[in-house]
């Protein structure tokens, strides 16, 4: 299990609970399975970071879309 934290250009911070995830650069986006079989698309605007976190607390990926592009 892993939580993806989102914290968007204004600092603002949502989680959210996923099984499994794919990151697609060229798309800036997260597709990930949820615990309830649904599926999630995460679209990160420019200046959003998320940050993906395993289940011992550690941060194991780290996705970007910089607000300068």
């Amino acid at each position: 299990m892993y939580t993806v934290k989102i914290v968007t250009a204004n600092q603002n911070e949502i989680l959210h609970a996923a099984k499994s995830l794919e990151w697609k650069a060229a798309e800036k986006t997260i597709y990930a399975d949820e615990h309830a079989g649904e599926s999630l698309t995460i679209a990160l605007l420019p200046g959003d970071t998320a940050y993906v976190v395993n289940g011992n607390n550690r941060t194991v990926a780290t996705y970007t879309n910089p607000a300068d592009h």
